[in-house]
């Protein structure tokens, strides 16, 4: 499965073309996601010409893969792409720290807890 970082976008690309491997320059393309517990939000699809067209993903919440898919001029189209949105570096915003006593005597000691989060608040595990 392709990885991308929740907070982060990445392009994607399709190069469609006919039967007879021409480039279809005038499609109506674009791009989807089905299953899986990732989630993240998908541009509108540009045409870049010569049947290549182009749409950005940008990864939020991390999870299971998603199927990246494509219709063009309203058929679905059989091939999919796994993307899996995993957490991003660790954000002071959402992570948290707790200590199991607010009162420690000398010589004593007590459990800090750090529970990390990135900014989108997915959880970060060790």
């Amino acid at each position: 499965s392709n990885s991308v970082v929740s907070g982060a976008s990445t392009s994607i690309t399709a190069n469609i073309k006919d039967a007879y491997n021409n480039p279809l320059l005038l499609s109506t393309v674009t791009f989807s996601t089905l299953g899986g517990t990732s989630t993240g939000t998908i541009t509108a699809t540009s045409n870049a010409g010569g049947g290549t067209y182009t749409a950005n993903f940008t990864a939020l919440v991390a999870g299971t893969a998603k199927s990246l898919r494509v219709t063009v001029d309203g058929a679905l189209m059989t091939l999919a792409v796994p993307v899996t949105v995993v957490p991003g570096p660790a954000s002071s915003a959402t992570s948290t720290l707790t200590i199991s006593s607010s009162s420690i005597a000398s010589g004593s000691s007590a459990n800090l807890v750090a529970t990390l989060r990135d900014l989108n608040n997915n959880l970060i595990s060790s």
